[in-house]
């Protein structure tokens, strides 16, 4: 069975999809319609949807935020947009923003609007049919333990049903609190899990941080900043894939950017390290945010050192907009660190690089990767980043993958490989 989520404010329009769906889509799909975002937002915690379908144009919010914040509970879902609008600023935001697979205009023609719903649910039937296989794969080499793989099919049929409450001692609590946070398959198997919590690193900032250890008395630490809109949990699957036995245990730590308004998404709030201006000039980087995240970053690794990890034993890794700021913060830490991973993004401020870099880490190691499809962060900029950082003399390792704005399993195989000598 297929499940396909529509969101649209107009009465007419609902009847006009109820009807036209009920012809010609096959009793196998299940269709929910809701015409308020806040319900169709709390559907999504808990039914999983193969397509979600939302109007662009509402009175609570715009389809491109309601995707947005859909992605953070379905980010396995294919994702439409439906508007009256043809304008090319609302296209291109709902391609690069939330990655949508088709913008359909209202009026439609019929068999159009039938055709592109079934090619969404196909594609989301494919795309559900690779995570199974992959998951046999990784089921098969001893990477994926058979206790995730059920945890990671209850999570996929049902968002939410893995996630636990904690309290300040560690508790199990019920109801679910605010701070609910997700205990990752893998480290219910093999790792020790923290669940995230407040801290205050610096500049007034408070960042929840969730780590995973993997083993007793880690001697090495991986510091993984998300992308916009996302948060540290993003990441667990990735600390899941790793194996890094040889060089010991290691402790990831995944902070969560503070809720700031972000201007190119109308001021709407969300998890970002930093606020991006709606300019069509490249440098669109608010420079005051991006400096004091980049105060609370050089915090996360001080605390890293005051636990007993050297700096030459922690690596920065970043993706998109945590990409920018692990090559900020990294290039300017007064210590010299094992190495910066930088994912899909590109250098903030690159004008002032040269002077404001310090020469503790002009020799570490900078593994760079980029999808050859991304049209969210062009391939182009973290191209530029490359060249500036090896004309400084940066010892820059560069990656492609036939990928757009997201990772393949080649880039964490290279990375595992890549952690490895440099932490070994």
């Amino acid at each position: 069975m297929s499940r396909l989520l529509i969101l649209d404010d107009e009465p007419n329009v609902i009847n006009a999809l109820q009807r036209v769906l009920k012809r010609h889509l096959p009793k196998s799909v299940q269709v929910e319609i809701f015409d308020d975002p806040v319900d169709a937002l709390q559907r999504a915690k808990d039914v999983a949807f193969d397509v979600i379908l939302s109007d662009y144009r509402m009175p609570q919010m715009d389809g491109i935020t309601f995707l947005q914040l859909v992605m953070q509970t379905q980010p396995h879902a294919v994702r439409m947009i439906l508007s009256a609008s043809t304008e090319v600023d609302a296209i291109m935001k709902a391609i690069n923003d939330v990655e949508a697979f088709r913008y359909l205009t209202k009026p439609w023609h019929e068999a159009e609007l039938v055709e592109q719903i079934q090619l969404a649910l196909k594609r989301g039937a494919q795309l559900r049919e690779e995570r199974h296989l992959a998951d046999d794969m990784r089921t098969q080499m001893g990477t994926l333990t058979p206790q995730a793989r059920e945890l990671r099919r209850l999570e996929e049929s049902e968002p939410g049903i893995t996630h636990v409450d904690w309290g300040p001692q560690g508790e199990v609590l019920m109801p679910a609190l605010p701070n609910a946070s997700e205990v990752s398959p893998q480290a219910q198997a093999t790792v020790s899990y923290r669940p995230a919590s407040p801290q205050t690193p610096a500049a007034g900032i408070n960042l929840e941080i969730t780590e995973i250890e993997t083993g007793p008395q880690p001697g090495s630490s991986i510091i993984i900043l998300h992308g916009l809109g996302a948060d540290g949990s993003d990441f667990e699957p990735f600390c899941q894939e790793l194996d890094l036995r040889a060089i010991g245990p290691v402790r990831y730590v995944l902070p969560s950017a503070p809720h700031m308004p972000v201007s190119i998404n109308g001021g709407y709030e969300m998890r970002a390290w930093y606020d991006i201006l709606p300019s069509n000039d490249e440098r669109r980087e608010d420079e005051a945010s991006l400096r004091q995240s980049h105060h609370a970053i050089d915090a996360l690794i001080n605390r890293e050192i005051a636990r007993g990890i050297p700096a030459s034993r922690i690596v920065l890794m970043g993706f998109s907009q945590g990409c920018a700021m692990a090559l900020m913060a990294g290039l300017r830490q007064p210590q010299r660190l094992a190495g910066l991973i930088a994912l899909s993004g590109y250098l903030p401020l690159l004008g002032v690089t040269e002077a404001e870099a310090h020469p503790a880490n002009r020799d570490t190691p900078i593994f760079m990767a980029h999808g050859q499809l991304d049209d969210v962060v062009l391939m182009s900029r973290g191209a530029r980043a490359r060249d500036h950082l090896r004309s400084l003399n940066y010892p820059v390792s560069w990656h492609t993958y036939p990928m757009d704005h997201s990772l393949c399993m080649d880039e964490v195989r290279d990375i595992n490989a890549w952690l490895l000598k440099v932490l070994g």
